[in-house]
């Protein structure tokens, strides 16, 4: 029951290539967020971020969780992970 307070983010957020072979290879994380007011990446990167964007990740040796947790007008807030399998 939504009483009118707003609704969850909405985040789409994915890598790709969302696998690499070992040496070292980099990963496009591309995300796009509705119903949000701000949005912070926590796991293996770190800081504010705008509610839509691409950041390259560079030199993976190992795998990676990537997250982007958006806080919508009303304290609702959604996350949404990314994976980089590195083999």
């Amino acid at each position: 029951g939504n009483s009118g307070s707003g609704q969850y983010p909405a985040i789409t957020f994915y890598a790709s290539p969302s696998t690499l072979a070992k040496g070292g290879g980099q990963t496009l994380l591309t995300w796009n967020v509705t119903n949000a007011s701000t949005c912070n990446a926590s796991g293996d990167w770190s800081g504010s971020r705008s509610l839509s964007g691409s950041e390259y990740q560079y030199n993976l040796q190992s795998g990676k969780v990537f997250v982007l947790t958006c806080y919508g007008t009303n304290s609702q807030q959604a996350s949404q992970s990314a994976t980089v399998s590195v083999y």
